[in-house]
């Protein structure tokens, strides 16, 4: 036992630094959990959308971590990418790059193409927009901006249906013109592969759609509740309506018609005044009657004893 409190007391103390610079440490670790936590939030929460329809409230959260998908329906990449061939020979190929409610991030395999002025620039290709499309020729390729993260709208897939999933519309007015993209989320247990872009004829040629299915197009439903007066309530308030037009009506009546003043310009005023003479002997009543009953409980009893 000696030599273990000698050894303890041989053994070195942390310093005052040392200590300091632990706790520093702690103080750190803990800013930077609670800033992560709340950029999460903030992000998640710019990344939704909510409608009401027939009684119930349909909450999409595309940013929310799910099972599976810790960014919600945003690519852990930074940017989607679709990739499908050119109509004729001399259009090799064509590529969409998207991302849902933010600038596009490459941290490989970035866009390099003509007309990227709008969306970044040479340098930046591709990371100031939300929606691109790079159409490739032999020996250059040509960008187009389709949408920027400030003009995303959202709808729903059914109208009659709000559960089917949610329609992300990404929107861009540039020099080219007007663009957009559509991208239907269908309400699914597992994520599939975007569907093949098509030109929406409807719009124009620069107006684009796709569609996938994802957990994150399934809304999370919340049953409203309106406060909606009963029919107790209706009557009783038509009731008062109805009494005080009766007696707003007959007072003005009576003053400007028949000349009367004071409170016999009230409309039957001794039937009121038996009312109100009823309603008071009504409560003496009772008082009586709860007063008698309170005796009868607090009171001892006597039993004659013979």
């Amino acid at each position: 036992e000696r030599e273990r409190e000698r050894a303890h007391e041989a053994s070195p103390s942390p310093s005052p630094t040392r200590v300091a610079y632990m706790k520093s440490g702690t103080t750190a670790f803990v800013v930077i959990a609670i800033v992560l936590a709340l950029v999460t939030l903030i992000t998640a929460l710019e990344c939704g959308w909510e409608t009401e329809t027939k009684n119930k409230r349909y909450s999409f959260e595309l940013a929310s971590p799910l099972r599976g998908y810790a960014h919600g329906i945003r690519s852990e990449d930074g940017f989607y990418k679709v990739s499908q061939p050119g109509p004729t020979d001399d259009f090799i190929m064509q590529t969409f790059l998207f991302q849902f409610c933010e600038s596009m991030k490459f941290n490989h395999d970035p866009p390099q193409c003509f007309q990227c002025e709008a969306c970044g620039g040479p340098e930046h290709c591709g990371e100031t927009c939300s929606a691109l499309k790079v159409d490739y020729f032999p020996g250059f390729s040509i960008c187009t901006t389709l949408g920027f993260a400030s003009n995303t709208s959202f709808s729903l897939m059914d109208l009659k249906n709000p559960e089917k999933g949610i329609v992300v519309n990404m929107s861009a007015v540039t020099s080219v013109g007007q663009c957009s993209i559509s991208i239907s989320i269908a309400c699914a247990a597992k994520g599939t592969e975007f569907s093949t872009v098509v030109n929406n004829e409807a719009l124009g040629d620069c107006h684009y759609q796709t569609a996938v299915k994802h957990p994150a197009g399934c809304p999370v439903v919340a049953s409203i509740k309106h406060n909606r007066l009963g029919w107790f309530s209706i009557l009783v308030i038509t009731l008062v309506c109805v009494l005080t037009v009766y007696l707003v009506g007959g007072i003005i009546y009576r003053k400007k018609v028949m000349g009367v003043n004071g409170l016999e310009a009230i409309p039957n005023l001794d039937f009121w005044r038996s009312i109100l003479s009823k309603i008071q002997s009504g409560i003496q009543l009772c008082m009586r009657w709860i007063m008698g009953w309170y005796r009868r409980l607090t009171e001892p009893s006597y039993v004659q004893v013979s």
